[in-house]
């Protein structure tokens, strides 16, 4: 297990899932005419379970780790169009009670839209369902999660404009990053969170960093004002000056 706290509950669901174990009269047995394949890591045990689910299993928990250890049911059912809602609920249940891997968490009313909230049991899940993809796929998952949350959040874009600055910075659109970068300090700095205001101008400036063609424009500017401004009200007076 080299140390992996989820590799024997893995192993033996992995197990238990293709038959090689069952259980007789309260015990485990194993199959007699059954060699045990014994994977070297927890990875592999995972990717063994998720190499048997059907495909639209599989669709939902890759769109779901773009979007983060928290993720709700509106955004699979938005960017699989291959599904509709009340399927999107399915999966998500056998996900859940079958394959113990996701978790129903809270909702959340936006408007008249209710939104359902799951969870990555671990984030160990999501970090190898995630890494699985290749970059092309970051990237076009990324633009599709960050667009449907700007419409979902229209009129209330501070909400979420960390999100957005993430997911538009894997989806390669820096313009659209440093903005909702910007958006974010701006909201930090309402709430005096001063060290989160900063992170996020450093955010933007390294963005920026990225792209030669936003040096120098309004934007740059802006940030490099509420660095400044964040800077000042944490008393680092120096580094504020520069």
């Amino acid at each position: 297990s080299d140390g992996h706290a989820l590799y024997i509950s893995q192993l033996f669901t992995w197990w238990e899932e293709t038959e090689i174990i069952k259980q007789e009269k309260n015990i485990w047995v194993v199959k007699n005419d059954v060699d045990l394949f014994i994977p070297l890591s927890v990875s592999e045990v995972l990717e063994e379970r998720i190499q048997i689910m059907e495909k639209s299993l599989r669709e939902a928990l890759l769109i779901a780790s773009v979007q983060g250890d928290d993720f709700t049911a509106q955004i699979i059912s938005s960017l699989n169009n291959t599904i509709d809602d009340y399927e999107t609920y399915n999966l998500l249940d056998r996900l859940e009670k079958r394959y113990k891997l996701v978790k129903e968490d809270h909702k959340e009313e936006l408007g008249t839209t209710t939104l359902d909230f799951y969870r990555f049991l671990h984030r160990f899940f999501r970090e190898h369902v995630y890494k699985n993809l290749n970059s092309g796929q970051r990237r076009l998952l990324h633009k599709k999660v960050g667009e449907y949350l700007e419409t979902l959040y229209k009129g209330n874009l501070l909400q979420v404009s960390g999100q957005l600055a993430r997911h538009f910075y894997e989806a390669k659109d820096h313009q659209k990053a440093v903005a909702f970068s910007i958006m974010a300090s701006a909201h930090e700095g309402t709430r005096f969170s001063w060290n989160e205001c900063q992170e996020w101008c450093n955010f933007g400036l390294h963005i920026i960093e990225l792209d030669p063609k936003l040096k120098k424009g309004k934007k740059h500017y802006q940030l490099l004002r509420q660095i400044g401004i964040a800077n000042c009200r944490l008393g680092k007076w120096d580094t504020a000056h520069k």
